[in-house]
């Protein structure tokens, strides 16, 4: 099979998604998640004292409409395609999540609520999940922290995972490995996100994806190509099967990530500050899955631009992405508002909006109040055709210094 580059990589999952509804950023980070989940821990970068691994959680925001479902259920289907199977079940507790990750390594226990039967067992085996949610709220449920910060844990994939028991010995999970690629509504964010995870450990490693939508309207779309879904599968089985071991970095490669590590400018949002200190394992990650994308286990000077590129202009949504999730008392409505003028396609008066969240304020001054501060943030806009209504506002990121960015790598939607 012919060596494909990254770029290469991704417009061939372009072919194979065909003319979409879903915004190409959804796409694109799809695939990644697939290559990620395929790769597990059979690929690794030393890291000093630890080692990283191309998994990733990505959490698909937008309105209601925007097609992350759609974006999300291609690359599953793709995933099933090339033999992945270690799917997790569409909603679990905390427990019954870890006794799924064993289940591949282990006999099976009659009762679901009972982890005894799972004391004293260790495997060397990873225990893997692909966690693949159209509604993130639907598998993590209301205000988890819990699960949230198991989940934290699951991520660094150490060595094991210790559950805790009150009576008893601990349960272990060896080589915990966990993907998750999940959609979800600034709305339902606010409810499957309790306020404390803002500056906690989950948030610092969920990739905050968020993108308007497409406008592309498609009243009869049509199957994938066949020959564009065989060649997809047999590159992604052939990654599977010789990208393993231990990365390495080209010398011009390992110098450029040193200047993006030391030139990073932070999120200008608080709730992304413990984020920053995380952003460059990100990026290493990142760098993994484009170079699996190749097949091949060197990282590259282009695979460290393309990931820096991909990376900077998901962190310039980032926090739109979050709306007004933990800011202050009407951070719910604001979200709303946010998410309603997002996924309309003219400006919205406060009539119009009030409408939509009247039943949440008790007097339309308090609407009145909530858009000058958004006004003020300039989170939203008059309409610059000098109608009566507002537009939401798309902010954008410090530029990188010169060479770090690819001005022609994506496409121009996701810039």
């Amino acid at each position: 099979m012919t060596q494909l580059s990254s770029s290469s990589f991704f417009q061939k999952y372009f072919d194979y998604v065909g003319n979409s509804e879903a915004p190409v950023a959804y796409h694109r980070w799809a695939a990644i998640s697939v290559v990620g989940a395929m790769l597990g821990r059979q690929y690794r970068f030393p890291f000093g004292h630890f080692e990283l691994y191309p998994t990733q959680f990505i959490l698909l925001v937008g309105g209601a409409g925007s097609r992350k479902s759609s974006a999300i259920g291609i690359a599953e289907k793709l995933a099933k395609a090339a033999g992945y199977t270690n799917f997790a079940d569409d909603r679990l507790s905390k427990e019954m999540f870890l006794k799924s990750m064993m289940k591949e390594t282990m006999p099976l226990v009659e009762d679901d609520d009972d982890l005894s039967d799972l004391l004293d067992l260790t495997f060397d085996e990873p225990s893997e999940k692909y966690v693949v949610a159209d509604e993130f709220l639907d598998f993590m449920g209301m205000n988890n922290l819990e699960f949230m910060t198991m989940l934290t844990k699951l991520w660094d994939s150490k060595d094991e995972y210790r559950h805790p028991k009150l009576h008893g010995d601990d349960v272990v999970v060896t080589k915990p490995t966990v993907n998750i690629l999940a959609g979800s509504t600034l709305t339902n964010l606010t409810l499957a996100f309790p306020p404390e995870v803002v500056g906690h450990g989950f948030l610092t490693r969920m990739l905050i994806i968020q993108a308007d939508p497409s406008g592309n309207k498609i009243t009869w779309p049509q199957p994938p190509d066949p020959e564009a879904k065989r060649y997809l599968v047999a590159h992604i089985k052939k990654m599977k099967e010789v990208v393993r071991g231990v990365a390495e970095v080209e010398p011009d490669a390992l110098a450029i990530l040193d200047h993006m590590y030391k030139d990073f400018v932070p999120i200008d949002d608080p709730r992304f500050a413990s984020y920053s200190n995380r952003r460059f394992t990100h990026l290493l990650k990142l760098c993994l899955v484009l170079a699996a994308s190749r097949l091949s286990t060197t990282i590259s000077k282009t695979d460290a631009l393309e990931a820096n590129t991909i990376l900077h202009y998901a962190e310039c949504r980032m926090p739109k992405g979050l709306g007004e999730f933990g800011k202050g008392k009407y951070s719910s409505v604001q979200t709303e508002i946010l998410e309603l003028m997002q996924s309309s396609q003219k400006p919205l008066t406060i009539p119009e909006i009030w409408r939509s969240v009247g039943t949440d304020l008790s007097k339309q001054s308090e609407l009145v109040d909530i858009m000058k501060g958004l006004l003020t943030a300039h989170k939203i806009a008059p309409d610059p055709q000098g109608g009566p209504g507002m537009i939401s506002v798309q902010h954008t990121r410090e530029e990188w210094g010169k060479g770090l960015i690819l001005d022609d790598f994506l496409e121009l939607e996701e810039m």
